[in-house]
């Protein structure tokens, strides 16, 4: 879509005052991405996020796609006992957070789960949830998590080789999300979501948007 119609807008979010075009967003994703791979993630690996609706979601869901990762959808209501065990079910290797949602302070309560983050430098080492290696912030810098937009920076420096070798393998039945349930009526239960199924999404939305941007025969 970037190729054809780069120049059109793709991503609007008012909140974070955003309008991007397909080009530019293809460029913040593939550049996440490489960010994420040089990391030491590999193809397959779990990558939580949660945060409500913003535009470092939408990087996140196509960066992770493209480099052969798995996103982890949490829900942004969880609290402590969901998180852990959303985390440590499907053994994420990185989480995306935002700082906070509504009364909800995330990093501190990452912090509870995860009181290592912060001491000494390089990859995370929990003894709770020892998968996890890296927390991504999307706003603010914490101590012991990495800045999303550095992620981005890294990605920009390192360059695509990687992302283009990884990506190259990538086949439409590999899983791209884990996405949990609510967990009212007991523990969340995760369920995977495919490649193609979000492809043919995402094409049934351009192209319908496509549509609605013809002029309409009747009323010519």
């Amino acid at each position: 879509m970037s190729a054809a119609d780069g120049s059109r807008e793709a991503l609007v979010v008012a909140h974070q005052k955003i309008r991007w075009t397909y080009s530019e967003l293809k460029a913040r994703c593939d550049a996440f991405a490489s960010g994420l791979l040089s990391l030491g993630l590999e193809p397959g690996d779990r990558v939580g996020i949660w945060a409500p609706n913003c535009a470092e979601w939408t990087i996140a869901q196509f960066a992770t796609a493209k480099a052969g990762l798995i996103l982890v959808n949490i829900n942004p209501a969880y609290r402590l006992g969901a998180l852990e065990h959303a985390l440590r079910s499907v053994g994420c290797r990185t989480l995306i957070t935002a700082a906070r949602f509504k009364t909800s302070d995330y990093i501190a309560m990452i912090r509870e789960l995860v009181p290592e983050l912060g001491n000494g430098s390089g990859e995370l080492k929990s003894s709770l949830l020892p998968e996890l290696r890296h927390v991504i912030s999307t706003a603010g810098t914490h101590d012991g998590c990495l800045a999303f937009d550095w992620i981005l920076e890294r990605g920009k420096q390192v360059g695509s080789r990687r992302l283009d070798a990884v990506s190259a393998t990538i086949q439409m039945d590999d899983a791209v999300n884990i996405q949990f349930t609510s967990g009212t009526t007991g523990l969340p239960k995760g369920g995977d979501t495919f490649a193609i199924a979000i492809s043919s999404t995402t094409r049934s939305s351009w192209e319908r948007r496509l549509e609605s941007s013809q002029p309409n025969e009747e009323s010519v």
